[in-house]
């Protein structure tokens, strides 16, 4: 359970975001989608071809192929008993930087697990612990999903249908702290599920105060934030 003073520091975000002059944070707001944008182009540009090799070397390829600075922290890497030289085994074609730098990771990363973070739009690879202390508290507008009672109907069942249909009802009126706790529910879902306090994990944190959602997390995982719900707005038929 999240400690007394991390919830008294949670509220007292959210009502200083609640409270916040409409024009700074609306320009507040346009920054920070402007560089999550950014990043996220960054980690869709395109890796045609990752030879295996040692770990540095294959990361030094994943920097010059994507033309995205990429530091290795190694003081944490070393610290945590990771050798540089660890050899990465896949050779692996035709994926974006995002995924080719996820394999690379889960390979070489073993019992300690590693992971990333911006500083900047350079890439800061380093362990999981590390990565952990560069979390961003982001405020979303999200009171049209609110109030859609789409993704509501539903059961609730472990593996999503509760947010997009299933065979058990849904409430006929949900109230306002039902609504917000199942969408916060279906974000922590979706989006990473093991990283959430409210999930156990360690970092990640949700509070929705009337119409806005506020998020602590990486950056990393802020835009798989902002793909959700963009989906939710604009839901796509899979074939």
């Amino acid at each position: 359970m999240p400690s007394r003073r991390f919830l008294i520091v949670l509220f007292s975000l959210a009502l200083a975001a609640l409270t916040a002059g409409a024009a700074s944070h609306y320009a507040i707001g346009r920054e920070v989608e402007n560089t999550l944008r950014r990043r996220k182009a960054i980690l869709a540009r395109p890796i045609d071809e990752l030879r295996a090799g040692p770990f540095v070397e294959v990361i030094a390829q994943l920097s010059a192929k994507s033309n995205c600075p990429i530091d290795l922290d190694m003081r944490s890497v070393e610290a945590a008993s990771i050798d540089g030289t660890a050899p990465i085994s896949q050779h692996l074609f035709d994926l974006s930087l995002e995924e080719a730098l996820r394999i690379t990771l889960e390979q070489v990363g073993g019992a300690t697990r590693l992971s990333w973070h911006w500083r900047g739009d350079t890439i800061v690879v380093t362990t999981t612990d590390v990565a952990c202390g560069f979390t961003v508290l982001r405020v979303y507008e999200i009171g049209d999903l609110l109030n859609s009672m789409e993704w509501q109907e539903g059961s609730t069942d472990h593996d999503g249908s509760f947010f997009f249909g299933g065979s058990g009802p849904a409430p006929a009126t949900p109230t306002v702290k039902n609504r917000a706790d199942r969408f916060r529910k279906l974000v922590t879902h979706f989006v990473a599920p093991e990283p959430w306090r409210y999930a156990g994990g360690t970092i990640g944190s949700i509070v929705i105060v009337q119409d806005r959602m506020l998020v602590i997390e990486t950056p990393n995982i802020q835009l798989q934030v902002v793909d959700l719900l963009r989906d939710l707005r604009n839901p796509r038929v899979v074939p």
